[in-house]
């Protein structure tokens, strides 16, 4: 389990502009650092826990992705 927005850096999030943010948004379930976490779970047969910055129809989000 990691911390709200870790996979961002999330004091670092706070310095950004909306277009910014909007570049290193993902879709959930299908971006990339999603799926990595799915590949390194199934790999090592644990649950994993991590926080990112959603992007969906251009509305952002704080959001915490469970995978197993």
């Amino acid at each position: 389990s990691f911390h709200e927005c870790c996979i961002l850096g999330y004091t670092f999030l706070m310095t950004l502009t909306r277009p910014q943010l909007l570049e290193l948004a993902e879709p959930v379930p299908s971006g990339p650092s999603t799926r990595h976490l799915i590949e390194l779970s199934k790999r090592y047969n644990v649950p994993l826990l991590a926080g990112l910055l959603e992007v969906e129809d251009e509305t952002l989000y704080n959001t915490y992705i469970a995978v197993s």
